[in-house]
């Protein structure tokens, strides 16, 4: 890792590596602009993010970071000797029978509201991860910011909220320019949750997806008193 720091894959997964992260960059921003269509390299996009210094010391804060699964990608393609996208394919998506699902770039999976429905409600209910790393995935999960630790969680990979006394749910966000996504399962009610948007940011400057998440919830859960202002994070 550049300037010295030893950061784990732990601290990768909960968003607490304190990398700088690469979509905030302006050049990056810059470069849509001109050329949105560019392809870009594997080592571009870590490159981009350490020419920045880091946010913070690793495991000494949390924020949501796009460098991580940037650099967790290399690393599964290194230790899985494969494509990433080809390691998806054979390992997720074909044998959960997510069909309509691929990784064509690094930007992000494409998938269907089925497929979506499909992976999260798997993942949640342990059928994507082995007895023990279902509990060790489960264990990940740590209050975002420490003086709230009845709000918002993120492990690895996941975030988990209590929405209300009826209602918990594990769920993730996604985004790209112009569109925003959220898919979300509630094993207790057995509940799950797939929103999507053509708008990045709603009028307040909140993900939109996760903007209506509240009312929706409402919705579903009649009577339901949420919790105020709940807030979530959206995967870029």
């Amino acid at each position: 890792m550049p300037n010295g720091e030893n950061i784990t894959v732990a601290e990768l997964l909960t968003m607490r590596s304190g990398l700088y992260n690469y979509t905030s960059a302006p050049e990056l921003a810059a470069a849509l602009d001109a050329d949105p269509t560019r392809a870009w390299t594997r080592q571009e996009v870590p490159d981009l993010a350490f020419a920045h210094p880091p946010e913070f010391p690793p495991d000494t804060s949390y924020e949501y970071n796009n460098t991580n699964y940037a650099l967790l990608g290399l690393i599964a393609e290194k230790v899985g000797g494969r494509p990433l996208a080809q390691q998806f394919q054979d390992r997720l998506f074909r044998p959960l029978g997510l069909r309509q699902t691929s990784l064509p770039a690094a930007g992000g999976a494409v998938s269907t509201a089925d497929d979506l429905s499909g992976w999260i409600r798997a993942l949640v209910s342990g059928k994507v991860l082995n007895p023990e790393f279902q509990q060790q995935w489960l264990r990940s999960l740590r209050p975002e910011d420490p003086n709230a630790p009845d709000g918002q969680q993120y492990g690895y990979g996941i975030s988990f909220q209590r929405f209300g006394p009826n209602a918990t749910m594990y769920y993730h966000g996604g985004e790209m320019p112009g569109f925003n996504s959220f898919i979300g399962y509630d094993p207790d009610n057995d509940v799950t949750l797939v929103i999507w948007t053509n708008l990045t940011l709603s009028p307040e400057g909140k993900t939109t997806a996760n903007a209506l998440l509240p009312t929706v919830l409402d919705e579903i859960y009649t009577g339901l008193a949420l919790v105020p202002a709940a807030t979530t994070v959206a995967a870029r």
